[in-house]
């Protein structure tokens, strides 16, 4: 069981500022963002990627009529959504915690995040495929309007964007990994570009002083 150590000398805004400044925030952010536009259009049935049938009144998947495109889109559009909101939090804790004390813990936190990653960002793939292709053989005339058109659009354009933002995210990771074990390895062989107590190395974000 880790026990945490956080750093005395950094206010909440600061820790949250860093968050935001760090590769892995903007990573977030955006994931966020795309993650809602798939599923929201999807979703949104009135004026989404769903149509209605006129001879049995219901809503269709405009992907080909294929609802299992549309259901997959919604699953991963959540799940990744979900996802980036628990380690937009972890990102916070990770800032939060001092490097010295708790670098098995920071370690942790980055294999993890690199770990969810890879599967959920295969989902994406999977996603962006099915949808990709079932939009390439969906008739675009027996859609209900130019509205159906532009979100069946947005759903395969967005779900691409993931793959990359999930793709990044597993890099920056790996990168942020190499960071924490120079930076582990400068302390303990008392180099001096790792002063003890300086948190301006790369993977705790930027300096705030």
């Amino acid at each position: 069981m880790f026990k945490l150590k956080f750093r005395p000398d950094t206010d909440r805004d600061a820790i949250v500022r860093e968050m935001l400044l760090h590769p892995l925030g903007y990573l977030r952010i955006l994931s966020i963002i795309c993650s809602s536009v798939v599923f929201g259009c999807v979703v949104d049935r009135l004026n989404s990627v769903y149509r209605l049938d006129n001879l049995v009144y219901r809503y269709q998947c405009a992907f080909n009529n294929n609802g299992n495109c549309c259901k997959l889109a919604i699953a991963v559009g959540v799940i990744g959504f979900v996802i980036s909101l628990m380690f937009l939090v972890k990102d916070v804790l990770y800032h939060a915690v001092d490097f010295s004390e708790n670098f098995n813990f920071k370690v942790l936190m980055v294999l993890v995040d690199a770990a969810v990653h890879i599967p959920t960002g295969l989902l994406w793939f999977a996603s962006f495929s099915f949808s990709a292709d079932q939009w390439r053989k969906t008739n675009k005339n027996d859609l209900q309007g130019l509205s159906l058109v532009n979100r069946g659009n947005a759903v395969v354009a967005f779900s691409f964007f993931c793959v990359l933002l999930w793709l990044a995210n597993v890099v920056i990771n790996m990168i942020l990994m190499i960071c924490l074990m120079l930076k582990r390895g400068g302390r303990s062989r008392g180099y001096a570009s790792f002063p003890e107590g300086s948190d301006s190395v790369h993977p705790d974000g930027p300096s705030t002083s």
